[in-house]
């Protein structure tokens, strides 16, 4: 998820999910647990308090380069 998401603009829960192939279900817990190890900001539209924003932290953003050089090697 880190990887699909970074070096893009916020995006939703569902557009994160479409792109890594997860259930909608699947994406927002894993979200919720990327949210709670401060590696992606999740923010609550001003527009309309149904959707929301993520997007990668500096912190995720410094870990998706060595994280994509393992998930290659598999």
């Amino acid at each position: 998820m880190l990887r699909e998401m970074y070096g893009r603009d916020d995006m939703t829960p569902s557009k994160v999910a479409d792109l890594t192939g997860m259930t909608r279900g699947a994406a927002s817990k894993l979200i919720d647990r990327l949210v709670a190890k401060s590696l992606i900001h999740r923010e609550e539209r001003t527009d309309d308090r149904r959707y929301q924003d993520i997007r990668v932290t500096a912190a995720g953003a410094r870990l998706v380069p060595s994280l994509a050089t393992l998930a290659d090697r598999q």
